[in-house]
């Protein structure tokens, strides 16, 4: 459990919502929220007691290397296996129109499952994905788990699938991929492909990096935002960062920091999006589920998830 690092960091005037991070990454860009105080007002550092507690995986470790590859995870060159659970976007086709009861049952929530109707043109442009099943059946998206798929072969519903990852670019060369930390659209890095050749160095308390045009993009949030160097950029003028109004070529780091990831990976806001968490950041690891809502459900129509509660908050041990 940590304190969600895109919410430390806010423009004074959309406090709540959307979060200085989706204004920053996704829709205007920080010079022009830095530039605007009319729009957006001042740009201002949260305190801990009011930023968000999340539960990711600390799947990185201060000075571990991380990369990704093909939706495999690599520590230091060495590949992780999946967690138990793990989700990842599908398409696929079925015999049947789902129902409400067909998604509760495999655990799809409703909001999360979209349809491509028979013969619609989404439906046709995803036909050569899902070739075994005819054009005319319904086709889905949605999260699923191996349970969920293998669950739904063996009862005969689903026809064919493919993984979402592997079509999208066949769609467009954009989308939530392109804002993936910390080049975006710059860098060819992916949700499922991410860290490069090398993967991608966690900073650890201690460690001195050079501070190249290269790297920048990578450390500039830590050096700044979270160990207090306000004053720190990249001046493109001079090829040169500045760190308290002096030239700089090595930084050493004063925290131990971590990269996290959600169990549901092409849905999961997470390190791959904002970066680092650091180490301040870090609440604890939580142990035991104590209660569980069922967002789409009523009281009396199975809200509270009992099957939930009182249960490990990480089945994997």
């Amino acid at each position: 459990m940590f304190n969600f690092p895109a919410g430390d960091t806010v423009a004074s005037k959309f406090e709540e919502t959307p979060m200085y991070y989706d204004l920053l990454v996704k829709q205007y860009g920080r010079d022009k929220i830095k530039a605007d105080k009319a729009t957006f007002g001042d740009v201002i550092y949260r305190p801990v007691d009011r930023r968000q507690n999340f539960v990711k995986r600390a799947v990185g470790l201060p000075g571990n290397r991380i990369k990704i590859v093909n939706d495999t995870l690599y520590i230091d060159g060495n590949m992780r296996p999946f967690p138990k659970n793990v989700q990842f976007n599908y398409v696929f086709a079925t015999s049947r129109p789902l129902t409400t009861d067909d998604a509760r049952s495999l655990g799809i929530a409703e909001a999360d499952l979209g349809t491509f109707e028979p013969m619609s043109a989404s439906r046709i442009n995803i036909q050569p994905f899902l070739s075994d099943a005819p054009a005319d059946t319904y086709a889905y998206m949605a999260p699923l788990t191996s349970d969920m798929i293998s669950r739904m072969k063996a009862d005969g519903t689903m026809l064919a699938i493919a993984k979402f990852n592997d079509i999208a670019p066949y769609f467009s060369a954009e989308g939530a991929n392109s804002y993936a930390f910390p080049f975006g659209e710059d860098a060819d890095w992916t949700l499922a492909n991410y860290g490069g050749a090398e993967g991608l160095l966690i900073p650890a308390k201690g460690m001195t990096v050079e501070l190249t045009p290269a790297n920048w993009r990578t450390y500039e949030r830590c050096i700044r935002n979270y160990e207090g160097h306000s004053d720190a950029y990249f001046d493109i003028a001079t090829e040169k960062v500045y760190i308290d109004g002096k030239p700089a070529t090595t930084y050493t780091f004063g925290m131990d920091y971590y990269f996290m990831m959600g169990d549901n990976r092409d849905n999961s806001q997470d390190s791959r999006f904002w970066g680092f968490v650091p180490e301040d950041h870090i609440v604890g690891t939580p142990m035991i589920v104590l209660a569980s809502f069922d967002r789409e459900r009523s009281l009396f129509d199975g809200k509270i998830r009992w099957n939930r509660i009182l249960r490990s908050a990480n089945p994997d041990k």
